[in-house]
């Protein structure tokens, strides 16, 4: 009887420390998350610029957002970290804020071997992957993807990783996550096949079949700890200049699905590609070439083209660009400016001078196509703005959350500079811009700085962006004609601010639909955490036009409204009726502005 007695309270003991054991890792692991929350909400305290906009207008508040995810960690009852994500990313979402993000490490992705997108009201299949075996082709049009209407299935996709923001900007979003999925941005990756429902453009006749997900596993299982906290010798090891005077402004989204599906190449109306779904434009007269026209038209249409034909072979690996006649005879030149974030920005620019420079001579007028361009530079949208006027451009102004932090960089960089001798720097440019006058731009900022922390200010006055109050004109490439520039509403950021800066100082027309209005510079963060999370991105600026408005959440808006999705495209997902455009470029060219 002892011994059955001591045997049962044995028991008894052992089950209630394993439930204490499990009770006690359970909530240590609901800590951790709470613990991550708590840091990401005291960076957005600290360091999120737009905050007081965003509480003007839509009633932000980062306190109920935070208390909001925090009350839905205790409610994941077995803390599960997918979940979690997902509570991360509704807290970041809810900022409604296209340069925030938060990422995770994770390996697994999928696509399907298609592209779809909407065509006045229809879903089309606009590119098949060249080793796809599928009873499909260009021009299809997609009715059902296991069994959901594919409209029902995008508005989910829509609602679910949309921002709220510009409408139009979250369902081109929605449509790309349709065929791609990568687990970095929390997405819910699918494996196994999907059924879809088609119909052929000469056939009434609804088909079926199904495509296989190309599929790769999750390699990284959580929980794990991994340090992604950037090391001194890392920071000290890069270009001081580059260091100094490059500010990046590229929404996360992109830079997440360009890394993951980069073999995949780039459709034409994908965020950032070289080609543009107006490839075509203005070919049409080179195919006139060999057909014997002699007229003097003809003739001096002839040398145009060669004189453009003779750009170098350097101005065309980074530019898409062709000489367009229009109907009433005028030429334009026409110039596809896919992301404002070159590698190799030096070369770049050089590319766009000779291309700008031979349009100067040869077109009547300049149209530059910047439509699904994901960001970039601003130095480098200041310097490609500089060869496009023959007069100082005003540039936009910049409000920063400062901590701590940017007091000591500022101090940094003014000890760093005070004893040198900018003259000694001569002629050395950087971006086409002059050093010594980039150096004395960011000195003057520095103190700029470090006067607004005296006077405790935290968000700073209105300051002006890379510390230029103008944009001169270079010094030896002008386009002095009338310029055009194509928007759409995959344009972020540094996208939003180059047409917006030609729109407000009356330099050009702008043509297309709103952008997405992402109007800020990005910082981006990693901490220690066994929950996943990779990176931390937002927007640590928020920047004003010249009538005082934000750029964030408004954009910009055409001058002209032209919505490129509802016209017409050929079967290789180039646009292919060009009369509209024309008759724009036509009303309007005799105009250096709107």
């Amino acid at each position: 009887m002892h011994f059955m007695f001591r045997l049962l309270f044995s028991i008894l003991l052992f089950v209630n420390v394993s439930l204490v054991g499990l009770e006690t890792t359970e909530t240590t692991q609901q800590n951790r998350m709470i613990w991550d929350l708590d840091y990401i909400k005291k960076i957005f305290e600290y360091s999120y610029a737009p905050a007081e906009w965003k509480r003007e207008l839509f009633g932000w508040d980062l306190e109920s957002k935070f208390q909001s995810a925090v009350d839905e960690v205790k409610r994941n009852k077995w803390n599960d970290i997918k979940q979690f994500h997902k509570t991360l990313i509704k807290f970041c979402k809810s900022t409604r804020d296209y340069h925030v993000s938060i990422s995770f490490t994770s390996t697994e992705y999928a696509s399907l071997p298609i592209d779809i997108r909407c065509r006045n009201g229809k879903y089309i299949i606009t590119k098949i992957k060249e080793d796809a075996e599928l009873p499909l082709k260009k021009g299809d049009e997609i009715l059902t993807m296991d069994g959901i209407p594919v409209e029902t299935v995008v508005a989910e996709l829509q609602k679910e990783w949309g921002e709220e923001n510009q409408p139009a900007t979250d369902r081109a979003k929605a449509l790309e996550i349709l065929t791609r999925r990568n687990g970095r941005l929390g997405h819910h990756v699918p494996q196994g096949l999907v059924t879809i429902e088609v119909k052929k453009p000469d056939s009434d006749e609804i088909e079926t079949c199904q495509i296989e997900w190309n599929y790769k596993p999750e390699r990284v299982i959580n929980p794990f700890i991994n340090n992604f906290v950037e090391t001194i010798e890392e920071k000290s090891s890069r270009h001081f200049l580059e260091e100094m005077f490059i500010q990046r402004s590229t929404i996360p989204y992109y830079d997440e699905m360009k890394e993951v599906f980069s073999d995949d190449g780039l459709p034409q109306d994908l965020l950032g590609s070289r080609r543009s779904v107006f490839s075509t434009i203005g070919k049409e007269k080179i195919d006139e070439l060999g057909t014997g026209k002699a007229t003097e038209e003809f003739i001096s249409w002839i040398w145009k083209w060669l004189r453009w034909k003779s750009l170098p072979e350097e101005a065309k690996k980074f530019f898409d660009a062709h000489l367009i006649e229009l109907p009433s005879g005028k030429y334009v030149g026409y110039v596809r400016i896919s992301t404002y974030n070159e590698e190799d920005s030096e070369k770049a620019l050089t590319a766009f001078l000779s291309c700008i420079k031979c349009f100067q001579n040869i077109a009547d007028m300049l149209l530059i196509d910047q439509t699904n361009n994901p960001g970039g530079y601003a130095l480098y949208v200041y310097a490609l703005a500089s060869a496009l006027t023959d007069r100082p451009l005003v540039t936009f102004k910049e409000r920063r959350l400062l901590t701590q932090s940017d007091v000591l960089k500022a101090i940094e960089i003014i000890d760093f500079l005070k004893d040198n001798e900018f003259d000694k720097l001569g002629n050395l440019t950087v971006m086409g811009f002059l050093a010594r006058d980039l150096i004395q731009n960011k000195l003057n900022k520095s103190h700029f700085i470090l006067s607004q922390w005296e006077e405790g200010h935290l968000l700073t006055d209105p300051y002006p962006l890379e510390g230029m109050e103008v944009i001169k004109p270079h010094p030896t490439v002008n386009f002095t004609k009338p310029i055009f520039i194509l928007i759409n509403e995959m344009d972020f950021s540094c996208a939003d601010v180059f047409p917006a800066i030609f729109q407000d100082n009356r330099r050009a027309t702008i043509i297309g639909t709103p952008t997405a209005g992402a109007g800020g510079a990005v910082s981006s963060l990693s901490f220690t955490n066994i929950n996943g999370i990779h990176q931390l991105r937002h927007t640590d600026s928020i920047l004003y036009r010249l009538d005082g408005v934000p750029i964030e959440n408004l954009g910009v808006t055409p001058d002209i409204f032209f919505d490129f999705n509802n016209e017409m495209y050929d079967e290789d997902n180039v646009f292919a009726d060009f009369s509209k455009i024309y008759d724009i470029l036509d009303t309007y060219h005799d105009t250096k502005v709107r």
